[in-house]
């Protein structure tokens, strides 16, 4: 029975449903996603080691030195991809649970209320990731949300997922140039009025309201070391202080940001049904495959991320210049699309090295590690506290950029030799297993015995 020819058997209840067992785990989808939320770590550290504004100003105020390359390097290979093949993975896994209860005793309606109830937690963990733990940027959220739609689309062609991809990733490059051509209108209002000025022509209240808008917008994008003095002294504070801090945050991040940004996640989990359907992620595919899938995707990939890096630095040096002089946004616009051809390039890597055998022993671990993806994820919040914040160690602010990520690779150490040993005793990482016994409505077995 083939993914797309699921045949929906009489209504049972749902209490016949079981976990899938550990024999029937698809390997590859496990280190695809122990990849992925390594990766993630790579991207979230630095923003909770460092104040905002001073991430981005050491990244690009001498270029060359250990700051700039650590950024461009870490900016080139994994923002947004490593979010982006999260994406996608949930989208398989999403699609893999409903087709596997679908062939189970279970029918339509029954698959319906496990997957709805295995979601509807999921967004609970994703609002206590969010206001508990004090992380306004996780994931989990938008993934529970977005996995109600899914549901409607388990069955949709292989065509239509595709179309839900392109059309998801044109919107959003779409929105991307909508917003560089209304900056590039601001910029040539302002440069009108300060022409008019210089003449000695009275302004129109229009044109100074013109002229105050780009102005503030350059003082925005302007460093400002007392903004960060007073992030950093309020997030070395209590608990009561980073939350009050984090809190507008994360409502922002689960309401107007969500609602403009769902389409960046929704396109890559359609991606990550088609590439369950295919047979690429589960390891079925040729080695010519993958590939072919590595070469093509790191070959548009990697140059368009250089273009975009090296873009970055002039929009830091002097960003109403490079509004002059690129009537498009490079750098914004081939977002989307730089990430759509970078994660079938790690897919094609991984797959390809898991077809040839090569590495197993880091394959194993890095398994490990994506078997319990929600407690790792969730587990680096509490890190980041324990670490930069004042409820632990308060070292927000003490390391350039390029040190924090010495403590990106301590934590993948730690993460890589504890998962394998946990598995040894348990079934399942914690959250996972209380995630499971709240979707089956029953406690599940955790020791292995």
């Amino acid at each position: 029975m083939t993914f797309s020819d699921v045949q929906l058997t009489a209504d049972k209840p749902t209490t016949a449903f079981q976990p899938l067992p550990l024999n029937e785990r698809i390997y590859l989808l496990d280190v695809l996603r122990g990849v992925a939320l390594l990766g993630v770590l790579v991207m979230n550290l630095p923003g909770h080691a460092l104040p905002g504004q001073a991430l981005h100003q050491q990244a690009f105020v001498n270029p060359g030195d250990a700051n700039y390359w650590a950024h461009t390097i870490t900016n080139i290979l994994f923002d947004g991809k490593m979010r982006a093949l999260f994406s996608l993975l949930f989208g398989a896994s999403a699609l893999l649970f409903i087709t596997r209860k679908e062939e189970q005793t279970g029918g339509r309606i029954a698959v319906a209320d496990l997957y709805l109830r295995r979601t509807f937690w999921l967004v609970v963990f994703g609002v206590f990731h969010a206001h508990i733990l004090c992380n306004p940027y996780e994931l989990l959220y938008f993934y529970g949300v977005c996995g109600f739609l899914l549901f409607t689309a388990r069955h949709a062609s292989t065509r239509w997922l595709l179309v839900g991809v392109v059309g998801c990733a044109l919107f959003l490059m779409m929105v991307s140039w909508w917003n560089y051509t209304e900056t590039r209108t601001k910029r040539e209002k302002y440069q009108l009025a300060v022409a008019l000025e210089k003449v000695h022509k009275p302004l129109t209240d229009s044109q100074k309201a013109d002229k105050n808008s780009w102005e503030g917008i350059i003082k925005g994008m302007a460093y400002d070391p007392k903004k960060d003095s007073v992030q950093v002294a309020t997030l070395r504070g209590n608990y009561a202080d980073i939350w009050t801090y984090n809190h507008p945050h994360a409502v922002n991040a689960e309401s107007s940001t969500f609602y403009r940004l769902f389409w960046d996640p929704l396109g890559m989990m359609f991606l990550g049904m088609v590439l369950l359907r295919w047979g690429i992620l589960t390891g079925k595919a040729r080695r010519r495959t993958y590939a072919l899938l590595m070469l093509a995707g790191f070959g548009i990939g990697l140059p368009l991320g250089v273009l975009a890096e090296q873009q970055a630095l002039q929009q830091f040096r002097d960003f109403g210049q490079y509004v002059d002089n690129n009537p498009v946004d490079w750098n914004g616009n081939t977002y989307h699309l730089r990430r759509l051809a970078m994660v079938p390039g790690y897919i094609g890597l991984v797959g390809l090295l898991y077809r040839a055998g090569w590495l197993r022993w880091l394959w194993q671990a890095v398994a490990a590690v994506g078997r319990m993806a929600l407690t790792s994820y969730m587990a680096h919040s509490v890190i980041f506290l324990l670490l930069f914040y004042g409820v632990g160690l308060d070292l927000m602010g003490q390391f350039p950029l390029y040190q924090t990520y010495f403590f990106v690779v301590g934590i993948w150490l730690f993460q890589l030799i504890t998962s394998p040993i946990w598995f040894r005793f348990f079934r399942f990482g914690p959250l996972e297993w209380l995630w499971r016994s709240l979707t089956y409505g029953k406690q599940q077995p955790m020791r292995v015995h």
